[in-house]
């Protein structure tokens, strides 16, 4: 019920037999619209149209290039609280 940095900051572990490196760490921002494009993609099932998130295969794979998202935004409508978040702020 809170926007601290121990509520919103959620660890995902991720498996797929071969495709994925294992023991990869990757530190970069993502929010959880992009857990349905990336099991989708891993499952090489095509995306539905007008979807918000994007797929974390890109970085789980390490690709060249592969980056997160710059800012992430979480809310909780309940108690009307909001925050954006980059790399440095909060």
């Amino acid at each position: 019920h809170t926007l601290y940095e121990e509520s919103v900051r959620v660890p995902l572990i991720v498996r797929q037999g071969s495709r994925l490196p294992p023991g990869r760490r990757v530190g970069e921002l993502v929010e959880l619209v992009d857990l349905l494009p990336t099991v989708l993609d891993l499952a090489d099932l095509p995306l539905p149209p007008g979807l918000h998130g994007e797929s974390l295969v890109p970085l789980l794979e390490a690709r060249p290039g592969a980056t997160g998202r710059a800012t992430v935004f979480s809310e909780y409508l309940e108690n009307e609280e909001a925050m954006i978040r980059s790399g440095r702020y909060k």
